[in-house]
């Protein structure tokens, strides 16, 4: 729950002795059985090496990037 009493639905996980966690989305807009889903996705992702975290970050860092 965040300071505002907004629940939101995150996937934690494990790997090379970092703890990533994603905030998937917010109860309400999505339901437990897509949060699950979108969740398994990740973690998928995270199996084949990749990072969900940080292609986040890139993709917002790019979006606000000045050139």
């Amino acid at each position: 729950m965040t300071p505002s009493r907004a629940q939101t639905y995150q996937a934690q996980c494990r790997k090379g002795g970092r703890t990533r966690r994603v905030s998937i989305g917010r109860h309400g807009k999505i339901t437990v059985d897509e949060a699950r889903k979108l969740a398994k996705e990740g973690m998928g992702q995270v199996a084949k090496g990749e990072d969900p975290a940080e292609d986040r970050i890139g993709k917002a860092r790019g979006k606000y990037r000045l050139t």
